[in-house]
């Protein structure tokens, strides 16, 4: 038990060094910066763009009726 438990550790510790190595520094800034300033830009979208189609008709009703 305890033999499988450290290799299953050491297969996790070369697993992450593995992806640390994958990747510079220079493409984790570069992918943390696209990220952050997507993201926000998504999010918003997606609200605005549920938020319109869902106002615009009752609007329209609510014009229609005056």
């Amino acid at each position: 038990m305890s033999q499988s438990f450290s290799q299953n550790q050491a297969r996790r510790n070369r697993q992450q060094r593995l992806w640390q190595k994958k990747w510079s520094l220079k493409t984790k800034a570069i992918v943390w910066a696209l990220s952050i300033s997507v993201l926000p830009v998504i999010v918003i979208g997606t609200a605005t763009y549920f938020y319109g189609t869902n106002f615009v008709p009752m609007l329209v009703l609510l014009h229609s009726s005056l």
